[in-house]
């Protein structure tokens, strides 16, 4: 199959997103509103990763893929990866902040209920999502909260995809725990993600991240 063939499954295609190797369209496929994502690197080991993990945890408030494989892209003369996955109407956590929203203790409570019902999830199956944060959180148009983006996700039972030698593991600024960005492979469970979680309902409640200083920048006259 070629990427025209795949985009001709769906109707309604809308680019809503690009960055990177990745671009995301808002599609409707057999009748339901979906993501296609398009990744330029068909072999990319993450992102094999990715689809594997969310595949085969199939955990509430975590978005289905629901198909994924690879098409031929003849403007590059290469395989592109492509997953379909479930699509939820909505708004991340950082655009939301971005707008000068804050969490009250009822919203707080809510999110953080949510991200520790997955948690629990993700800790019985062995899976270390390493990524929490305003980014990767949804709030749904329909008042639910949903964990995304497994790009950094660690099997605890697999094969480590860092080099046990490097001096820092792969991580986001401001929200990763010392184990994880100085790779200490050992020391990263479940604490990890609770860290993670912990400093996004900070930021939430407060509009600050409690180890990235915002710094305000003026005109000199």
């Amino acid at each position: 199959m070629d990427i025209i063939e795949l985009k001709n499954r769906f109707t309604d295609v809308k680019k809503i997103k690009k960055g990177g190797q990745k671009i995301v369209y808002k599609a409707t496929y057999d009748d339901k509103t979906i993501a296609l994502k398009i990744i330029s690197d068909a072999s990319d080991p993450r992102v094999l990763q990715e689809i594997d993990v969310v595949k085969n945890i199939k955990i509430n408030n975590i978005p289905n893929i629901i198909e994924s494989g690879k098409a031929y892209d003849a403007s590059i003369n290469e395989y592109v990866l492509y997953i379909i996955e479930e699509y939820i109407e909505g708004i991340s956590l950082r655009d939301w902040l971005n707008s000068g929203n804050r969490f009250n203790l009822s919203m707080a409570y809510g999110v953080l209920s949510t991200l520790i019902d997955i948690e629990v999830e993700l800790e019985i199956r062995g899976i270390l999502h390493r990524d929490i944060n305003p980014n990767n959180i949804i709030l749904a148009n329909s008042g639910e909260t949903y964990l995304i983006d497994f790009g950094l996700a660690k099997d605890l039972n697999g094969t480590s995809l860092t080099v046990t030698a490097a001096t820092y593991g792969p991580f986001t600024p401001g929200y990763a725990p010392q184990e994880q960005f100085a790779n200490m492979k050992n020391s990263q469970d479940v604490r990890t993600d609770l860290f993670q979680i912990g400093v996004t309902i900070y930021e939430a409640c407060t509009g600050n991240n409690p180890f990235v200083k915002k710094v305000r920048k003026y005109w000199m006259f």
